[in-house]
C-alpha cells in the first residue's frame, strides 16, 4: 500500500541507508585498485580505523565484520586475559548482546531497566557475582557510565546504536574499557554489515586484533604462526571503503536525525504518551525514537500505523523471547515491552514524512 501525501506517493520505512556519489566513488576506487579482502595491509581498512579512532577520540579502533562479532571478539579477549567471565547485561537489548555473552561467558545475569532512559539499572547489578558489565546504549542514549564505572568491574559497552552520542561532553568509544559499534544497514553510519571495536588499552587492542585475524602474530608474515586461537572476523576492504565515506558524513546524519526527533517530540505533548528520556548530561545518536503508549491500546495503534504503510517496530526483552527457558521477573522491562512503539527515524526520512507519522500517531492516540 502506498499513501497519498498531497500529490505525492508516500511510504515510510523503519530503517534504510542513505548512499550517494561519495560512497560509490570510494568503493569503485577500492575495487579498481584490487583491495577486496580484509587484509591488515589494506589501506582502506587502515584508513577507516584511523579516522574512526579520531572521530571518537580513542587510541585504538579495530574494524570487524559485524557488531555481533565485535562483541564476541571483545569477550574472547577478556576471557583470554582474565579467565572465566561472569557477565551482567540488560534484558532490554537486541538479542546479540545476550547471545554473544552466552557463547563466551560462564554465567550470565540479566538486569532490569531504568524507566527513564530504558538503560541498564546499575543498582540491580550483583557486583559480588560479576566481573564484566555489558551496558547497552539503548536507542542511542548513553548509559550513566560514572555510576557503572564506580562498580569497579570491567566494562564492555554495546554502543551499536550510539555512534556519535556523548556522555558528559565525551564521545562514546573511550569511556568503557572496550566499546563495540555496528555498521548495520539501519545504523547512522553503515556499510551493510560491519562494526568497530574501540579501546584505549594497548593490551586489549593487541589481543582483539589477533583474535579477529586467526590468531596471527602481528606484522608481515611468511610462515603461518598462530600465537593464540583466533577467527576470521575481519572487515573486507570494499565494506571499509563504503564505511569510510559514510563516516565522513556522520555529523550530517546526526543533525538530520536530531531534526526528525524534534518533530516526533510533539507527539509526547499528548498526556497518554511517554518517551525515552535523554538526560541533560548526554546527547543521543537517535538510532530509534521510542514512545510508550497505554498498554491496552498499543496493538491497535501498531496495526493502524502498519495499515497506513508506516513501518514501526516493537521491542521485546531477552527474558521474554521464546527460546529463553528460565523464569525471570524484570518488571520495568516488561512494562516497556507492553507499551513501546519504535517510530521510523533514518538518514533518508524527510521532514514531511516525519510530520505525517507524527500526525497519524496523534490521531490514533485519540
Amino acid at each position: 500500500m502506498v499513501l497519498a501525501w498531497g500529490i505525492y506517493a508516500l511510504k515510510v520505512v523503519w530503517g534504510g541507508p542513505k548512499v550517494g556519489d561519495e560512497e560509490l566513488k570510494s568503493v569503485r576506487e577500492a575495487l579498481m585498485e584490487g583491495w577486496i579482502s580484509g587484509s591488515f595491509r589494506s589501506p582502506y581498512v587502515g584508513q577507516l580505523e584511523k579516522e574512526f579512532a579520531e572521530t571518537v577520540n580513542v587510541k585504538y579502533a579495530i574494524a570487524v565484520c559485524n557488531g555481533t562479532c565485535a562483541l564476541i571478539a571483545s569477550l574472547l579477549s577478556l576471557k583470554h586475559l582474565f579467565g572465566e567471565l561472569t557477565i551482567s547485561l540488560p534484558t532490554w537489548t537486541f538479542i546479540s548482546t545476550y547471545t554473544a555473552a552466552k557463547l563466551i561467558g560462564r554465567e550470565i545475569h540479566l538486569v532490569d531497566s531504568l524507566k527513564s532512559t530504558f538503560n541498564i539499572n546499575y543498582n540491580k547489578i550483583d557486583v559480588s557475582d560479576t566481573n564484566v558489565i555489558m551496558p547497552v546504549d539503548v536507542g542511542g542514549v548513553p548509559c550513566d557510565y560514572n555510576e557503572i564505572r564506580d562498580l569497579r568491574k570491567i566494562v564492555l559497552a554495546d554502543s551499536a546504536e550510539a555512534l556519535g552520542a556523548e556522555y558528559n561532553g565525551t564521545k562514546l568509544g573511550g569511556i568503557a574499557d572496550i566499546t563495540c559499534f555496528s555498521f548495520h544497514a539501519t545504523k547512522v553510519v553503515t556499510c551493510g554489515e560491519g562494526g568497530v571495536i574501540t579501546t584505549n588499552n594497548s593490551k586489549y587492542a593487541k589481543i582483539i586484533r589477533q583474535i579477529i585475524n586467526q590468531g596471527y602474530r602481528e606484522g608481515r608474515r611468511v610462515e603461518y604462526i598462530h600465537e593464540i586461537e583466533g577467527y576470521n572476523f575481519r572487515l573486507n576492504s570494499l565494506s571499509s571503503a563504503l564505511a569510510l565515506a559514510q563516516l565522513r558524513k556522520l555529523n550530517e546524519h546526526l543533525k538530520h536525525r536530531r531534526g526528525i526527533a524534534r518533530i516526533y517530540q510533539d507527539i509526547c505533548s499528548c498526556p497518554s504518551v511517554e518517551r525515552q528520556l535523554v538526560p541533560l548530561d548526554r546527547t543521543s545518536g537517535h538510532f530509534v525514537f521510542t514512545i510508550l503508549v497505554q498498554a491496552e491500546k498499543r496493538e491497535k495503534i501498531v496495526k493502524n500505523l502498519l495499515d497506513e504503510d508506516i513501518e514501526v517496530r516493537v521491542w521485546r526483552p531477552v527474558h521474554l523471547q521464546p527460546f529463553f527457558k528460565d523464569k525471570e521477573n524484570h518488571p520495568v522491562a516488561e512494562e516497556l515491552y507492553r507499551r513501546n512503539i519504535q517510530l521510523p527515524i533514518t538518514n533518508t526520512i524527510s521532514e514531511e514524512q516525519a510530520k505525517y507519522v507524527a500526525e497519524k500517531v496523534k490521531k490514533h492516540l485519540k
